[in-house]
Protein backbone atom coordinates (compact mmCIF):
# COMPACT_ATOMS: atom_id res chain seq x y z
CA UNK A 1 0.00 0.00 0.00
CA UNK A 2 1.44 3.45 -1.10
CA UNK A 3 2.63 5.99 1.37
CA UNK A 4 -0.47 8.01 0.55
CA UNK A 5 -3.55 5.43 0.40
CA UNK A 6 -4.08 5.24 4.29
CA UNK A 7 -4.82 8.81 4.11
CA UNK A 8 -6.94 8.12 1.18
CA UNK A 9 -8.63 5.42 3.39
CA UNK A 10 -8.86 7.69 6.44
CA UNK A 11 -10.90 10.28 3.97
CA UNK A 12 -13.18 8.16 2.66
CA UNK A 13 -13.94 6.45 5.73
CA UNK A 14 -14.52 9.80 7.73
CA UNK A 15 -16.55 11.32 5.03
CA UNK A 16 -19.33 8.21 4.82
CA UNK A 17 -19.15 8.19 8.43
CA UNK A 18 -20.37 11.88 8.19
CA UNK A 19 -22.42 11.30 5.46
CA UNK A 20 -24.11 7.87 7.55
CA UNK A 21 -25.45 10.41 9.91
CA UNK A 22 -28.11 12.22 7.18
CA UNK A 23 -28.37 8.89 5.62
CA UNK A 24 -29.92 7.71 8.99
CA UNK A 25 -32.17 10.48 9.09
CA UNK A 26 -33.64 10.11 5.31
CA UNK A 27 -34.18 6.52 6.36
CA UNK A 28 -37.39 7.18 8.23
CA UNK A 29 -38.58 8.96 5.49
CA UNK A 30 -38.99 5.41 3.78
CA UNK A 31 -39.55 3.52 6.50
CA UNK A 32 -41.80 5.67 8.59
CA UNK A 33 -43.09 9.09 8.12
CA UNK A 34 -43.59 9.28 4.15
CA UNK A 35 -46.73 6.65 4.32
CA UNK A 36 -47.52 8.24 7.65
CA UNK A 37 -48.13 11.82 5.84
CA UNK A 38 -49.81 10.46 2.63
CA UNK A 39 -52.22 8.71 5.55
CA UNK A 40 -52.83 11.34 7.85
CA UNK A 41 -52.27 14.94 5.81
CA UNK A 42 -53.65 14.24 2.25
CA UNK A 43 -55.75 11.01 3.00
CA UNK A 44 -53.73 10.00 -0.07
CA UNK A 45 -55.41 7.27 -2.40
CA UNK A 46 -53.99 3.87 -2.85
CA UNK A 47 -52.31 4.88 -5.85
CA UNK A 48 -50.37 7.71 -4.59
CA UNK A 49 -49.17 5.33 -1.84
CA UNK A 50 -48.20 2.48 -4.17
CA UNK A 51 -46.25 5.12 -6.24
CA UNK A 52 -44.75 6.04 -2.78
CA UNK A 53 -43.62 2.33 -1.69
CA UNK A 54 -42.73 1.43 -5.34
CA UNK A 55 -39.87 4.46 -5.85
CA UNK A 56 -37.01 2.57 -4.10
CA UNK A 57 -37.64 -1.04 -6.36
CA UNK A 58 -38.21 1.31 -9.40
CA UNK A 59 -34.50 2.49 -9.12
CA UNK A 60 -33.31 -0.27 -8.14
CA UNK A 61 -34.32 -1.77 -11.36
CA UNK A 62 -32.79 0.89 -12.80
CA UNK A 63 -29.95 0.52 -10.84
CA UNK A 64 -27.35 -0.39 -14.66
CA UNK A 65 -28.66 3.55 -16.32
CA UNK A 66 -26.61 5.43 -13.45
CA UNK A 67 -23.45 2.93 -13.96
CA UNK A 68 -23.85 3.11 -18.19
CA UNK A 69 -24.43 7.17 -17.30
CA UNK A 70 -20.96 7.07 -15.64
CA UNK A 71 -18.94 5.80 -18.48
CA UNK A 72 -20.43 7.45 -21.26
CA UNK A 73 -20.23 10.57 -19.49
CA UNK A 74 -16.59 10.31 -18.19
CA UNK A 75 -17.85 11.93 -14.66
CA UNK A 76 -16.13 10.53 -11.52
CA UNK A 77 -18.66 8.39 -9.50
CA UNK A 78 -18.51 10.99 -6.82
CA UNK A 79 -19.44 13.39 -9.19
CA UNK A 80 -22.17 11.82 -9.99
CA UNK A 81 -23.16 10.50 -6.58
CA UNK A 82 -23.03 14.22 -5.98
CA UNK A 83 -25.62 14.81 -8.77
CA UNK A 84 -28.36 12.25 -7.97
CA UNK A 85 -28.27 13.78 -4.12
CA UNK A 86 -28.47 16.68 -5.80
CA UNK A 87 -30.95 15.98 -7.47
CA UNK A 88 -32.59 14.50 -4.48
CA UNK A 89 -32.52 17.45 -2.40
CA UNK A 90 -34.83 19.20 -4.71
CA UNK A 91 -37.09 16.77 -4.82
CA UNK A 92 -38.03 16.93 -1.33
CA UNK A 93 -38.13 20.75 -1.98
CA UNK A 94 -40.81 19.81 -4.27
CA UNK A 95 -42.42 17.51 -1.59
CA UNK A 96 -42.70 20.25 1.06
CA UNK A 97 -44.18 22.97 -1.17
CA UNK A 98 -46.93 20.59 -1.23
CA UNK A 99 -48.19 22.02 2.01
CA UNK A 100 -47.04 26.13 1.06
CA UNK A 101 -49.33 28.63 -0.77
CA UNK A 102 -52.28 27.42 0.10
CA UNK A 103 -54.98 25.73 2.69
CA UNK A 104 -54.99 22.30 1.70
CA UNK A 105 -51.86 20.10 0.89
CA UNK A 106 -51.07 19.45 -2.78
CA UNK A 107 -51.17 15.54 -3.53
CA UNK A 108 -49.61 15.59 -6.62
CA UNK A 109 -46.27 17.52 -5.37
CA UNK A 110 -45.57 16.12 -2.65
CA UNK A 111 -45.99 12.32 -4.55
CA UNK A 112 -43.66 13.48 -7.38
CA UNK A 113 -41.22 14.79 -5.33
CA UNK A 114 -40.78 11.83 -2.33
CA UNK A 115 -41.02 9.64 -5.97
CA UNK A 116 -38.41 11.03 -7.24
CA UNK A 117 -36.04 11.54 -4.23
CA UNK A 118 -36.19 8.06 -3.27
CA UNK A 119 -36.01 7.01 -7.12
CA UNK A 120 -32.40 8.92 -7.12
CA UNK A 121 -31.34 7.26 -3.56
CA UNK A 122 -31.88 4.22 -4.96
CA UNK A 123 -29.89 4.96 -8.28
CA UNK A 124 -26.73 5.67 -5.93
CA UNK A 125 -26.24 1.84 -4.59
CA UNK A 126 -24.38 0.23 -7.36
CA UNK A 127 -21.98 3.59 -7.23
CA UNK A 128 -21.17 3.80 -3.92
CA UNK A 129 -20.34 0.46 -4.22
CA UNK A 130 -17.55 0.70 -6.68
CA UNK A 131 -16.36 3.48 -4.05
CA UNK A 132 -16.19 0.77 -1.22
CA UNK A 133 -14.36 -1.31 -3.84
CA UNK A 134 -11.67 1.26 -5.07
CA UNK A 135 -10.98 3.23 -1.72
CA UNK A 136 -10.98 0.37 0.95
CA UNK A 137 -8.40 -2.53 1.67
CA UNK A 138 -9.62 -6.16 0.89
CA UNK A 139 -8.84 -6.99 3.82
CA UNK A 140 -10.76 -4.47 6.07
CA UNK A 141 -13.57 -3.67 3.41
CA UNK A 142 -16.22 -5.23 5.73
CA UNK A 143 -14.94 -3.60 9.09
CA UNK A 144 -14.60 -0.42 7.57
CA UNK A 145 -18.07 -0.85 5.89
CA UNK A 146 -19.62 -1.51 9.29
CA UNK A 147 -18.58 1.61 10.58
CA UNK A 148 -20.71 3.51 8.70
CA UNK A 149 -23.81 0.93 8.77
CA UNK A 150 -23.94 1.22 12.64
CA UNK A 151 -23.68 4.86 12.33
CA UNK A 152 -26.46 5.30 10.24
CA UNK A 153 -29.12 2.74 12.03
CA UNK A 154 -28.15 4.56 14.78
CA UNK A 155 -28.68 7.44 13.78
CA UNK A 156 -31.70 6.40 12.25
CA UNK A 157 -33.13 5.01 15.52
CA UNK A 158 -32.83 8.67 17.09
CA UNK A 159 -34.17 10.58 14.39
CA UNK A 160 -37.35 8.39 14.29
CA UNK A 161 -37.87 9.07 17.84
CA UNK A 162 -37.19 12.86 17.55
CA UNK A 163 -38.97 13.62 14.72
CA UNK A 164 -42.47 11.39 15.70
CA UNK A 165 -42.76 13.34 18.57
CA UNK A 166 -42.17 16.62 16.52
CA UNK A 167 -44.60 15.68 14.18
CA UNK A 168 -47.24 14.41 17.07
CA UNK A 169 -47.10 17.75 18.46
CA UNK A 170 -48.51 19.65 15.12
CA UNK A 171 -48.62 17.36 11.91
CA UNK A 172 -48.62 20.43 10.02
CA UNK A 173 -45.28 20.90 10.40
CA UNK A 174 -44.74 17.86 7.94
CA UNK A 175 -43.03 20.22 5.32
CA UNK A 176 -40.31 21.21 7.98
CA UNK A 177 -39.59 17.95 8.34
CA UNK A 178 -39.45 16.91 4.61
CA UNK A 179 -37.02 20.30 4.37
CA UNK A 180 -35.13 18.53 6.87
CA UNK A 181 -34.55 15.68 4.58
CA UNK A 182 -33.85 17.60 1.74
CA UNK A 183 -30.80 19.58 3.63
CA UNK A 184 -29.60 16.07 4.72
CA UNK A 185 -29.55 15.01 1.57
CA UNK A 186 -27.54 18.13 0.52
CA UNK A 187 -25.06 17.20 2.85
CA UNK A 188 -25.05 13.69 1.66
CA UNK A 189 -23.87 15.35 -1.90
CA UNK A 190 -20.91 17.18 -0.95
CA UNK A 191 -19.73 14.05 1.77
CA UNK A 192 -19.77 11.73 -1.83
CA UNK A 193 -18.27 14.08 -3.73
CA UNK A 194 -14.97 14.70 -1.04
CA UNK A 195 -14.66 10.54 -0.97
CA UNK A 196 -11.50 9.63 -2.41
CA UNK A 197 -12.35 9.93 -5.95
CA UNK A 198 -13.52 7.23 -7.97
CA UNK A 199 -13.78 6.30 -11.94
CA UNK A 200 -14.59 3.67 -14.45
CA UNK A 201 -13.00 3.60 -17.89
CA UNK A 202 -14.71 5.67 -20.01
CA UNK A 203 -16.81 3.97 -23.00
CA UNK A 204 -18.36 6.54 -25.10
CA UNK A 205 -20.59 3.84 -26.67
CA UNK A 206 -21.29 2.12 -23.67
CA UNK A 207 -24.46 0.33 -23.84
CA UNK A 208 -27.06 0.68 -21.75
CA UNK A 209 -27.96 -3.35 -20.94
CA UNK A 210 -24.38 -4.05 -20.98
CA UNK A 211 -24.05 -4.54 -17.39
CA UNK A 212 -25.97 -7.95 -17.95
CA UNK A 213 -23.62 -9.50 -20.16
CA UNK A 214 -21.86 -10.75 -17.30
CA UNK A 215 -25.07 -13.28 -16.48
CA UNK A 216 -24.31 -15.26 -18.81
CA UNK A 217 -20.39 -15.37 -18.43
CA UNK A 218 -19.78 -15.89 -14.76
CA UNK A 219 -21.66 -18.93 -13.36
CA UNK A 220 -21.17 -18.58 -10.22
CA UNK A 221 -22.48 -15.01 -10.15
CA UNK A 222 -25.75 -16.62 -11.37
CA UNK A 223 -25.78 -19.37 -9.33
CA UNK A 224 -25.39 -16.66 -6.36
CA UNK A 225 -28.55 -14.01 -7.97
CA UNK A 226 -30.64 -17.37 -8.18
CA UNK A 227 -29.70 -18.15 -4.94
CA UNK A 228 -30.37 -14.27 -3.62
CA UNK A 229 -33.55 -14.23 -5.14
CA UNK A 230 -34.98 -17.43 -3.32
CA UNK A 231 -33.76 -15.97 -0.20
CA UNK A 232 -35.23 -12.38 -0.84
CA UNK A 233 -38.57 -14.01 -2.03
CA UNK A 234 -38.84 -16.31 1.66
CA UNK A 235 -37.40 -13.06 3.50
CA UNK A 236 -39.58 -10.54 2.26
CA UNK A 237 -42.54 -12.46 2.44
CA UNK A 238 -41.70 -12.91 6.35
CA UNK A 239 -40.73 -8.62 6.40
CA UNK A 240 -43.90 -7.86 4.67
CA UNK A 241 -45.88 -9.57 7.87
CA UNK A 242 -43.92 -8.94 10.85
CA UNK A 243 -46.51 -5.81 11.78
CA UNK A 244 -49.38 -6.93 10.25
CA UNK A 245 -48.99 -10.20 12.81
CA UNK A 246 -49.14 -8.41 15.71
CA UNK A 247 -51.39 -5.14 14.84
CA UNK A 248 -54.29 -7.61 12.77
CA UNK A 249 -56.60 -8.59 15.98
CA UNK A 250 -57.41 -12.17 13.33
CA UNK A 251 -54.02 -13.43 14.03
CA UNK A 252 -54.54 -13.60 18.12
CA UNK A 253 -52.16 -10.51 18.86
CA UNK A 254 -53.80 -6.75 18.90
CA UNK A 255 -50.74 -5.37 20.07
CA UNK A 256 -50.92 -1.71 20.75
CA UNK A 257 -48.43 1.23 18.75
CA UNK A 258 -46.27 1.34 21.18
CA UNK A 259 -45.04 -2.66 22.03
CA UNK A 260 -45.52 -3.04 18.01
CA UNK A 261 -43.02 -0.02 17.52
CA UNK A 262 -40.63 -2.09 20.44
CA UNK A 263 -40.70 -5.22 18.63
CA UNK A 264 -40.66 -4.75 14.94
CA UNK A 265 -38.12 -1.22 15.18
CA UNK A 266 -36.75 -1.00 17.92
CA UNK A 267 -35.25 -4.57 19.08
CA UNK A 268 -33.82 -5.74 15.58
CA UNK A 269 -32.33 -2.47 14.90
CA UNK A 270 -30.58 -2.58 18.63
CA UNK A 271 -29.72 -6.54 17.49
CA UNK A 272 -28.46 -4.55 13.80
CA UNK A 273 -25.99 -1.92 15.71
CA UNK A 274 -24.69 -4.62 17.73
CA UNK A 275 -23.64 -7.20 15.65
CA UNK A 276 -23.31 -5.40 11.98
CA UNK A 277 -19.19 -4.60 13.44
CA UNK A 278 -18.56 -8.25 14.00
CA UNK A 279 -20.39 -9.52 10.78
CA UNK A 280 -17.85 -6.93 8.92
CA UNK A 281 -15.06 -8.42 10.67
CA UNK A 282 -16.56 -12.39 9.34
CA UNK A 283 -16.76 -10.72 5.68
CA UNK A 284 -13.39 -10.41 5.61
CA UNK A 285 -11.79 -13.35 7.47
CA UNK A 286 -14.23 -15.85 5.89
CA UNK A 287 -15.18 -17.77 2.66
CA UNK A 288 -18.50 -15.42 0.90
CA UNK A 289 -20.37 -18.76 0.76
CA UNK A 290 -20.24 -20.12 3.95
CA UNK A 291 -20.72 -16.15 5.84
CA UNK A 292 -23.77 -16.21 3.55
CA UNK A 293 -24.93 -19.97 4.71
CA UNK A 294 -24.39 -18.84 8.02
CA UNK A 295 -26.33 -15.28 7.64
CA UNK A 296 -29.27 -17.66 6.10
CA UNK A 297 -29.39 -19.88 9.25
CA UNK A 298 -30.06 -16.82 11.41
CA UNK A 299 -32.71 -15.53 9.34
CA UNK A 300 -34.71 -19.05 8.84
CA UNK A 301 -33.86 -19.62 12.71
CA UNK A 302 -35.56 -16.26 13.46
CA UNK A 303 -38.56 -16.34 11.11
CA UNK A 304 -39.16 -20.16 12.58
CA UNK A 305 -39.33 -18.42 16.27
CA UNK A 306 -41.08 -15.65 15.14
CA UNK A 307 -44.10 -16.86 13.28
CA UNK A 308 -44.10 -20.32 14.57
CA UNK A 309 -43.63 -20.26 18.13
CA UNK A 310 -45.12 -16.85 19.28
CA UNK A 311 -46.14 -15.55 22.33
CA UNK A 312 -44.28 -12.37 23.55
CA UNK A 313 -40.75 -14.55 24.24
CA UNK A 314 -41.26 -15.81 20.74
CA UNK A 315 -42.08 -12.51 19.02
CA UNK A 316 -38.59 -10.97 21.22
CA UNK A 317 -36.24 -13.61 20.39
CA UNK A 318 -37.36 -13.99 16.75
CA UNK A 319 -37.30 -10.39 16.15
CA UNK A 320 -34.13 -10.25 17.67
CA UNK A 321 -32.44 -13.03 15.51
CA UNK A 322 -34.10 -11.71 12.00
CA UNK A 323 -32.24 -7.95 13.41
CA UNK A 324 -28.98 -10.09 13.73
CA UNK A 325 -29.41 -11.77 10.34
CA UNK A 326 -30.23 -7.86 9.07
CA UNK A 327 -26.86 -6.70 9.86
CA UNK A 328 -25.05 -9.78 8.44
CA UNK A 329 -27.31 -9.18 5.17
CA UNK A 330 -26.57 -5.75 4.95
CA UNK A 331 -23.04 -6.22 5.17
CA UNK A 332 -22.99 -9.04 2.32
CA UNK A 333 -25.54 -7.52 0.34
CA UNK A 334 -23.77 -4.32 -0.24
CA UNK A 335 -20.39 -6.00 -0.73
CA UNK A 336 -20.23 -9.00 -1.79
CA UNK A 337 -19.58 -8.29 -5.41
CA UNK A 338 -16.45 -6.53 -4.15
CA UNK A 339 -15.31 -10.73 -4.00
CA UNK A 340 -16.36 -11.50 -7.51
CA UNK A 341 -16.22 -9.22 -9.98
CA UNK A 342 -13.19 -7.60 -11.45
CA UNK A 343 -12.18 -4.32 -10.05
CA UNK A 344 -13.84 -1.83 -12.46
CA UNK A 345 -17.24 -3.98 -12.81
CA UNK A 346 -18.18 -3.93 -9.51
CA UNK A 347 -20.69 -1.35 -10.08
CA UNK A 348 -21.87 -3.51 -13.35
CA UNK A 349 -22.26 -6.60 -10.89
CA UNK A 350 -23.74 -4.32 -8.23
CA UNK A 351 -26.58 -2.83 -10.70
CA UNK A 352 -27.75 -6.72 -11.77
CA UNK A 353 -27.73 -7.45 -8.11
CA UNK A 354 -29.96 -3.88 -7.42
CA UNK A 355 -31.89 -4.62 -10.64
CA UNK A 356 -32.89 -8.83 -8.97
CA UNK A 357 -33.46 -6.82 -5.62
CA UNK A 358 -36.09 -4.51 -7.25
CA UNK A 359 -37.66 -7.14 -8.96
CA UNK A 360 -38.22 -9.36 -5.58
CA UNK A 361 -38.74 -5.68 -3.59
CA UNK A 362 -42.08 -4.43 -5.57
CA UNK A 363 -43.47 -8.45 -6.31
CA UNK A 364 -42.97 -9.89 -2.93
CA UNK A 365 -45.26 -7.95 -0.70
CA UNK A 366 -48.20 -8.40 -2.90
CA UNK A 367 -47.68 -12.21 -2.88
CA UNK A 368 -47.35 -11.81 1.15
CA UNK A 369 -50.66 -10.06 1.70
CA UNK A 370 -52.71 -12.31 -0.72
CA UNK A 371 -51.51 -15.40 0.83
CA UNK A 372 -51.72 -13.96 4.56
CA UNK A 373 -55.24 -13.54 4.72
CA UNK A 374 -55.64 -17.25 3.59
CA UNK A 375 -52.84 -18.87 5.65
CA UNK A 376 -52.37 -19.16 9.50
CA UNK A 377 -49.04 -17.37 10.87
CA UNK A 378 -47.30 -20.59 11.56
CA UNK A 379 -48.14 -21.65 7.38
CA UNK A 380 -46.66 -18.15 6.48
CA UNK A 381 -43.55 -18.49 8.79
CA UNK A 382 -43.03 -22.12 7.09
CA UNK A 383 -42.74 -20.75 4.06
CA UNK A 384 -40.54 -17.97 4.21
CA UNK A 385 -38.16 -20.29 6.06
CA UNK A 386 -38.68 -22.88 3.35
CA UNK A 387 -37.87 -20.69 0.36
CA UNK A 388 -34.63 -19.34 2.35
CA UNK A 389 -33.60 -23.14 3.11
CA UNK A 390 -33.85 -23.81 -0.61
CA UNK A 391 -31.70 -21.05 -1.35
CA UNK A 392 -29.36 -21.96 1.56
CA UNK A 393 -29.12 -25.90 0.10
CA UNK A 394 -28.39 -24.15 -3.56
CA UNK A 395 -25.05 -22.55 -2.37
CA UNK A 396 -24.19 -25.53 0.16
CA UNK A 397 -21.75 -27.22 -2.44
CA UNK A 398 -20.20 -24.38 -3.14
CA UNK A 399 -19.39 -23.55 0.61
CA UNK A 400 -16.19 -26.69 0.84
CA UNK A 401 -15.55 -25.81 -2.88
CA UNK A 402 -15.04 -22.10 -1.76
CA UNK A 403 -12.66 -23.25 1.72
CA UNK A 404 -10.52 -25.58 -0.49
CA UNK A 405 -10.08 -22.40 -2.47
CA UNK A 406 -10.15 -19.36 -0.77
CA UNK A 407 -6.83 -18.15 -1.27
CA UNK A 408 -8.21 -18.72 -5.46
CA UNK A 409 -8.64 -15.21 -7.46
CA UNK A 410 -12.45 -15.73 -7.29
CA UNK A 411 -12.39 -14.84 -3.60
CA UNK A 412 -9.20 -12.88 -2.94
CA UNK A 413 -9.50 -10.14 -5.97
CA UNK A 414 -6.17 -8.45 -5.81
CA UNK A 415 -5.17 -5.07 -4.81
CA UNK A 416 -5.11 -2.51 -7.50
Amino acid sequence: MAAEEPMQVRRTLTLDLARSVPHGVIMTAGTTFTILIANKVFQAPDWAKAMLLAASPVGMLLGFFSVAFVRRSGWTINRVLFLFCLIESLAFVLAASSGWGTEAPRLTPYVAGMFTAFLSMALSVPLLTQIYRKQYPTEKRGQLFSFSAMLRAGASILAAVFLGKYLDADLQRFDELILLYAGSALVMAFCALGMGTTRLPEMRRAKLFEAFSHVSTDKPFLKLLGSWMILGFGNLFAFALFVEALTNPIYGYSYDTDDSTFITTLIPQVAFILCVFHWGRLFDKWNFYFLRTCINLVFIAGVVIYYCVGGWWGLVIGIALHGIARSGGNVAWSLWTTKFATPDRVADYMSIHTFCTGIRGTIAPFIAFALASRLSLPVAGAISAGLMGIATLMILPDVRLAQAKRKSEMLEVPKD
